[in-house]
């Protein structure tokens, strides 16, 4: 019996480790990063992205567009974070590397390491655009070991060192080794991949001695021996910390030829299902704010739904007032800029990324009137003129009306409404009767009869035509949208039950006729690993009570046969009892013998007695 216990026993106990251990066969123990190389500021911000797990909000840029060279950093506090990048085209000049073998070079480089005097110094005496020698600066600062000597010591394991790179880069790392050079221990994870036409590498370097961790990237193309044609693929990559995700075009051919690469494309998805996306730290201030939903702390695990009234406070002011039905859309707090004076010369606030009717209150500092608004999305406070009497600029009275705008004053605060494309200060000159129109028109119509028309509205009501733009203009054949969009993400359904993609008009219709729809609804299955583990469960068990049954069914003992009635004429009577003493049994009277008839054995009289045996007359005789 119990061999047949340990048969399904063990069958379940295999078949349970095997199924809890296919989770972990299907981890991918690495992902090689291949970085964006592009060279503009929001493809730089996508490949820190891609990088280093810290956002980059808030980071500084100096680029040589020329060169497709670039350095980018972030100071906090105590810590450093640097990209540069440098995509070249290799020749007889270039040191270390063929360019009979190898026509370009995409080098990227990370770092994070302690804020020291000569990084602070290094980095923000180099703060404009363009500039000249960045391609020498970008070596000297990846060659600088004088630099790093006034780095801080430390004495870093091996374990300490993988579980930092996990912290603070996006890919997981693991073939580590430990090499020294002059700068002491290095443990250094080493990834290649080579293709028909490049070599790509991931390096990360974790200094056991120094305060620095680096990742590089660097990737040669091979030199074209015969014509080569780009063949663009879309990749995305998911950030989900900045619930992020970013699509990317690779040449699988690499061809090194970048022309006609399609555009990089970010897009944003509710990973954590409250209608929010990204978390509160990610609002971009100079400024200590907080998030209010309902005059309510925002709680990031609540999840959002209906219109709710959002107030973005600094203190007990509350900056920026606005309504969001979060039923219809998401809120995107990563898209969120808020900038404010930085001294007493005059108060202003620049609001971006919230493209809803909003109220803000402004700082009066130098008890004006007026407050100017520019009706346009802006970067800096400059973009509004001293006089405010450029296009789409307003010079609204307070208390007052103009437009759409109304300005009051309370608390020595400038509370305007009416707000969309956010930037409003306090105006500080001399107000003027001059009128400049503000000409705002609709988009133009379909292409009718050869014609399109709009309508151009002056909204600054300065009752004139001057300047006003045309209305209707000759077309010869409407334009028809050509949708292109991208593959559903992700591609399993997420908890959230929806997946969305981006389409783009290859036309540029400026329509949204036909457009197909950009989010989708799905079921979400969690794992089956679960349910089959209990049903194989469920059945071995069955198996194993019906081997228990047969077993115990199969050590029965044999029921003895008991003669039917009509054996014989009454049924049998139980043995007497024995008497005490003990006597010794009475024998049956023979039956007569005749010998001219053969013997013929009697049936025994007491079928249940044991040791009984049938005996001839002749044999009883002598007995007696």
């Amino acid at each position: 019996m119990k061999k047949l216990l340990v048969i399904p026993l063990v069958i379940l106990g295999i078949m349970i480790i095997f199924f809890l251990s296919v989770p972990l066969f299907l981890v991918k123990k690495g992902i090689f990063l291949s970085p964006g190389e592009d060279c503009s500021d929001d493809g730089i911000k996508n490949t820190w992205d891609s990088i280093f797990k810290i956002n980059s909000d808030g980071i500084t840029i100096i680029s040589n567009s020329t060169k497709c060279a670039y350095i980018a950093y972030k100071i906090s506090g105590t810590t450093t974070y640097v990209l540069t990048g440098l995509k070249s085209i290799l020749d007889e000049e270039s040191p270390f590397i063929d360019f009979l073998l190898y026509s370009n070079l995409t080098f990227i480089s990370a770092q994070k390491r302690n804020t020291t005097l000569w990084i602070s110094s290094f980095l923000t005496s180099r703060s404009s655009k363009n500039y000249e020698n960045l391609t020498e600066d970008i070596i000297y600062l990846e060659e600088n070991i004088e630099g790093d000597k006034s780095l801080p010591q430390r004495n870093m394991k091996l374990d300490t060192a993988k579980g930092n790179s996990t912290l603070i880069f996006q890919a997981n790392f693991e073939n580590w080794t430990t090499i020294q050079d002059a700068g002491g221990t290095i443990y250094l994870n080493l990834d290649t991949k080579e293709s028909k036409n490049s070599i790509e590498a991931n390096i990360v370097k974790i200094f056991a001695n120094l305060t620095k961790e680096q990742f590089i990237y660097f990737n040669l193309i091979k030199s074209p021996f015969e014509e080569c044609t780009p063949n663009w693929t879309q990749k995305n990559l998911t950030l989900k910390n900045q619930e992020k995700v970013i699509f990317y075009y690779t040449d699988k051919n690499n061809c090194s030829i970048s022309a006609n690469r399609p555009a990089n494309i970010t897009s944003y998805i509710d990973l954590n299902n409250n209608r929010l996306i990204g978390n509160f730290t990610s609002l971009n201030s100079s400024i200590n704010l907080k998030f209010y939903i309902n005059d309510k702390l925002a709680n990031l695990s609540t999840k959002q739904n209906k219109t709710k009234t959002i107030k973005i406070k600094e203190g007990n002011i509350t900056r920026v007032r606005f309504d969001w039905d979060f039923d219809n859309e998401l809120l995107n707090i990563q898209n969120i800029t808020i900038k404010k004076q930085s001294n007493n010369s005059f108060g202003y606030l620049i609001v971006n990324g919230i493209e809803e009717e909003k109220i803000l209150e402004i700082d009066r500092l130098k008890a004006g009137n007026y407050v100017c608004i520019k009706d346009n999305i802006i970067k800096s406070i400059s973009e509004i003129t001293p006089k405010c009497n450029k296009s789409s600029e307003y010079l609204v009275p307070c208390p007052g009306n103009k437009s759409r705008f109304s300005c009051n004053i309370s608390s020595g605060k400038f509370i305007v409404s009416g707000l969309f494309h956010s930037a409003v200060r306090e105006f500080t000159g001399a107000v003027t009767s001059s009128c400049i129109s503000y000409w705002n028109c609709t988009n133009w119509t379909i292409c009718l009869n050869n014609i399109q028309r709009r309508i151009c509205i002056d909204e600054n009501n300065c009752n004139t035509n001057l300047g006003k733009p045309p209305e209707s203009r000759n077309c010869t054949s409407a334009c028809t949208p050509d949708w292109n969009c991208t593959g559903w993400v992700p591609e399993t359904c997420p908890k959230n039950e929806t997946q969305i993609r981006m389409c783009l008009d290859e036309n540029n219709c400026n329509t949204n006729l036909g457009k197909p729809p950009e989010t989708n609804s799905c079921t979400y299955k969690s794992s089956s690993l679960l349910a089959i583990i209990i049903i194989i469960f469920a059945v071995l068990i069955i198996i194993a009570i019906i081997l228990i049954f047969l077993l115990k069914k199969s050590k029965q003992p044999k029921t003895s046969f008991i003669p039917s009635s009509s054996y014989y004429s009454s049924p049998p009577t139980a043995p007497p009892k024995p008497a005490y003493p003990p006597q010794a049994p009475s024998l049956p009277k023979p039956p007569s013998y005749s010998p001219q008839a053969p013997f013929q054995p009697q049936k025994p009289l007491y079928p249940n007695f044991p040791n009984q045996r049938i005996i001839s007359p002749s044999q009883a005789t002598q007995s007696f």
